[in-house]
């Protein structure tokens, strides 16, 4: 893109990033959002970020908590919600990155970069590789067994939970790999 590589406030990669909270943020809500100009202001209100997370959350139930934000907030109550609606669902996202909603009203610049980027690389994770589809009669017993590889040298951790019918159990909510 021509626009991003002639920038001189943001850096290649800082203008992607402004160019993939853009595209979500477009599909979210059609017709009031058009770009994502900075990591400031722009961020501020809670629909950017809440469209990111909407856009990637496990279950695809998204739309309940895109309409719950407030588009036109821009102070006061209804901002204040947005943001607070925002780290609640980064919490009910297992993400591990500390932010509170004054950390949004601050809307710094570096700050709110750093928690963009953070989101780039978690966010894909958190979509599903691959669907288990369980066709069996009601009332049927059927269990699946899923093999996990690790290829690293370290242990891997994985935080596991089910959503939609409490029919359905684990075993243990955290998963541990050994290597190899």
């Amino acid at each position: 893109n021509e626009l991003l590589a002639s920038s001189n406030i943001f850096n290649v990669p800082e203008a992607c990033l402004l160019t993939w909270m853009s595209s979500y943020a477009a599909k979210a809500f059609p017709g009031k959002m058009t770009r994502v100009a900075n990591f400031g202001t722009d961020l501020r209100s809670g629909l950017v970020l809440g469209a990111l997370l909407a856009a990637h959350w496990p279950s695809g139930n998204t739309g309940a908590f895109v309409t719950k934000l407030h588009p036109a907030a821009q102070e006061g109550r209804h901002l204040r919600e947005n943001q607070e609606m925002v780290v609640k669902a980064m919490q009910e996202l297992c993400l591990p990155y500390e932010v509170s909603a004054s950390d949004l009203d601050e809307a710094d610049p570096s700050n709110l970069l750093m928690l963009v980027t953070y989101l780039f690389t978690a966010l894909p994770q958190l979509l599903p590789r691959a669907t288990l589809e369980f066709t069996c009669k009601l009332a049927e017993q059927q269990v699946r067994d899923i093999q996990l590889a690790n290829p690293t040298r370290r242990v891997l951790s994985y935080a596991a939970r089910l959503e939609g019918s409490p029919d359905f159990s684990l075993e243990a909510s955290v998963v541990k790999i050994e290597p190899g």
